[in-house]
């Protein structure tokens, strides 16, 4: 607050922070994503990742 009792916004710009993810996969499903992720020359993670953006409807970074 300022000395006039008026609240002030401070606009900051936003932070990139790194998420994590986790679920559980069974062992068929793992050895299905890991003859995609090669098939496509990605890792496991990029494949993840994508899915993941698609899901959300974000753009693939």
């Amino acid at each position: 607050m300022n000395r006039y009792g008026e609240q002030r916004w401070i606009h900051r710009p936003v932070r990139s922070r790194s998420k994590m993810v986790s679920f559980r996969v069974s062992l068929d499903e793992l050895r299905e994503l890991e003859l995609e992720a090669t098939r496509r020359h990605l890792s496991i993670s990029d494949l993840v990742r994508l899915a993941l953006a698609r899901l959300l409807g974000s753009p693939p970074a």
